[in-house]
């Protein structure tokens, strides 16, 4: 992880625009962090897993019920053994 301030950032776009790391942009007056920029293989993985997280909080009712939760469960499962 790297930190950079907002100056440097604008000085070198190359920093945000293709990061190798996870990078946090400094507000220098502050002192305080204003931005994270993420590789793009890091944001794939969090976006899946916001996906699936939203997923779950919309369909809480439906997956309540015992039957099916199950027939949910047995898909996934099924899928990630699939992957």
């Amino acid at each position: 992880m790297k930190t950079l301030t907002i100056k440097e950032a604008v000085k070198k776009p190359s920093n945000i625009s293709n990061p190798k790391e996870i990078t946090y942009i400094l507000d220098s007056k502050e002192k305080k962090i204003k931005s994270v920029i993420i590789p793009y293989e890091i944001y794939l993985k969090v976006k899946e897993e916001l996906e699936a997280e939203e997923f779950l909080k919309r369909n809480y009712k439906t997956l309540m019920s015992e039957e099916n939760y199950q027939i949910f469960k047995e898909t996934t499962d099924n899928v990630a053994e699939d992957l």
